[in-house]
């Protein structure tokens, strides 16, 4: 329709109802400075029925969308997003336009059809004519890689306005245009002002959000947004950055489901100023120990390009977490991260798992104790008391005079009591019972009764321990202290037997602490440990990759392990990969890590 207005107030009734998806206005005159000036529009109308089908060119499919370029104009912006691109205002402005001088990234909210683009630029006298090759993202690609593009065609873009259609529609992530002639202005600057796609939102399930009740912890924290490791801002479902809802942290996030889950999409937020960053992402194998480097397996490795990411996965990842580790920082050293989302459902079609043991508090065995908070009973440097503190700590267990009962000696000499009074522990010279209470769904943990009736707790502040009825708080994990270098150790399997040294190159199970091998621990490359006989040969594991038989010898890589916390015992793995196993027999073998679980006690 086309009017002439005689007022400031027009109102326009069309002959008959148009089916549309947006109204535009546009002015043939304007007032002596150019400006046009509008206060209010109205349309009214009914929602539409009985649509036609959709036209040959696809709907609109940025919504959700982020735009990051190669690099930005400080005059205009502080970083390589460009959002400003997508706000549908064509306008030449530093609110809505960008330099940038090689390319331009759009990343999809999820996988979509890619029918066809048009974007607008600066025009002025001196614009020339360039060309540019068009690029869709492959899926589940991060983007930051040459290999995550796929050239789908040359586009030449002449004027104020690029239109162009692909040849055959392309499921993708997202599109890029990079410049493949020289710059449009002679200064080199590329000016864009709005960019658009059409296309299809191709059939996907719509997965649940699987993070409710989780928890979030990072490797560290930045102390003027946060006073721990606890993440769960991470989880809030804002991804806004602000000390409310964002994380600093220098290596990783790990989340924690409260069950094992089917993943099939994550979707994580980083501060806009970010640039581009690998991430690794990692999920925690079923019947994994959040805390165990060998339990997290990488299944992405993505060169990011922008704040925002979705991945959605080919196939579903059955997980009892996930971790993304930020292999650079920004030059400040820190990443900054906003939010992380994760979608699926509940496990299905589990395989069978092994049970872990149940953690067995022999004499000589040294522990750290691991709070709800996710921070360790700790004896501090002073005359008594105990605390709670971020890193681990060795309590030496030696049993109570009672069956059932542990008495809990702090590297200062002292033992873990109640105090008299009404609640609290404190530390003293004369050692006292505590009662294990066994959790019968995790054999890692436990709670400790005292005297008193009440349990060993960690209450929901800042620090500190006491004792309290019941609750999450009296809940500890049992985390065993790996072997230091100089010490004299036994090894007990998940049998309950022990690795013994027998002949000349042999090894054997024992039933008896007492007929067990004192192993001393020495150091080996890369961190690994060599354990000794008395008679100075060596725990070995074969060379050959197919034989893993276990055995004693005086010198090569076989003797030496690396000992890491799996759960509440300890693995040792071998130079190639495989772990020291007690079969079910009693056979001293390497495997993929069944049966191969120890418990060390020091000698």
């Amino acid at each position: 329709s086309t009017q002439s207005t005689w007022g400031g107030h027009q109102v326009v009734n069309f002959p008959k109802p148009l089916l549309a998806d947006e109204l535009k206005l546009i002015g043939s005159t304007k007032q002596p400075d150019h400006w046009m000036r509008f206060t209010e529009i109205y349309a009214r109308g009914e929602t539409a029925t009985n649509l036609p089908p959709l036209p040959p060119g696809g709907v609109p499919i940025l919504a959700g969308a982020t735009c990051v370029t190669n690099n930005w104009l400080g005059a205009w912006r502080g970083s390589p997003d460009a959002a400003k691109l997508l706000d549908g205002k064509p306008l030449w402005h530093p609110h809505h336009g960008c330099h940038f001088t090689h390319w331009c990234a759009v990343k999809f909210s999820d996988t979509k059809k890619l029918i066809r683009i048009a974007g607008m630029q600066y025009a002025s006298a001196a614009l020339r004519t360039t060309k540019w090759k068009l690029q869709t993202l492959k899926k589940n690609q991060g983007g930051g890689d040459a290999d995550d593009w796929q050239d789908v065609q040359v586009v030449t873009w002449g004027g104020a306005k690029l239109k162009a259609r692909l040849a055959k529609p392309v499921e993708c992530d997202g599109f890029r245009l990079v410049l493949a002639s020289p710059a449009p202005y002679s200064d080199n600057w590329i000016r864009w002002t709005l960019i658009q796609a059409w296309g299809e939102h191709p059939k996907v399930p719509a997965y649940k959000n699987i993070l409710k009740g989780a928890f979030c912890k990072t490797n560290n924290w930045h102390g003027s947004w946060r006073r721990n490791n606890d993440g769960h801002k991470l989880l809030d479902n804002n991804p806004s950055w602000s000390a409310a809802h964002g994380c600093h942290f220098t290596a990783w996030a790990a989340i924690k489901f409260t069950e094992v889950k089917d993943v099939h999409k994550v979707e994580f937020f980083r501060w806009t100023g970010s640039r581009n960053a690998p991430v690794k992402v990692q999920y925690l194998k079923y019947g994994g120990d959040f805390n165990s480097s060998s339990d997290w397996v990488t299944f992405l490795d993505l060169n990011t390009i922008s704040g925002h990411q979705i991945i959605n996965l080919d196939k579903k990842v059955l997980a009892e977490g996930i971790r993304f580790i930020a292999k650079t920082r920004a030059p400040d050293g820190w990443n900054r991260w906003t939010l992380i989302r994760a979608y699926g459902g509940a496990g299905t079609n589990l395989p069978k798992r092994e049970i872990a043991p149940q953690f067995q508090f022999t004499p000589g065995t040294m522990v750290a104790l691991k709070s709800w908070k996710s921070d360790y009973l700790h004896r501090p440097n002073s005359a008594k008391g105990v605390t709670s503190w971020h890193a681990p700590q060795a309590w030496s267990v030696y049993p109570g005079s009672k069956p059932g009962t542990v008495r809990l000696k702090s590297w200062k000499g002292d033992f873990l009591s109640r105090v008299p009074g009404k609640q609290g522990v404190t530390t003293k010279r004369a050692p006292e019972d505590w009662t294990v209470i066994r959790d019968p769904k995790d054999p890692c943990k436990v709670q400790f009764k005292s005297f008193k009736g009440d349990g060993l707790h960690r209450p929901n502040s800042r620090q500190g321990v006491t004792t309290w009825a019941k609750g999450i708080g009296n809940v500890w994990s049992v985390v065993p202290i790996l072997p230091h270098v100089g010490e004299h150790l036994r090894l007990r399997s998940w049998q309950g037997h022990y690795l013994h040294h027998v002949g000349h190159h042999g090894v054997e199970s024992k039933s008896k602490a007492s007929e067990a091998t004192s192993w001393l621990v020495e150091a080996g490359p890369h961190g690994q440990r060599r354990l000794r006989a008395e008679d100075g040969d060596y725990l070995h594991r074969k060379d050959l990759p197919h034989e893993k038989e276990v055995l004693t010898w005086d010198f090569g890589e076989g003797n030496e392990w690396k000992a890491m916390n799996s759960h509440c015992h300890i693995l040792f793995q071998s130079y190639h990969g495989d772990y020291l196993s007690e079969t079910e027999k009693g056979a001293l073998v390497t495997t993929d890590g069944s049966h191969a679980q120890w418990q060390i006690e020091r000698a």
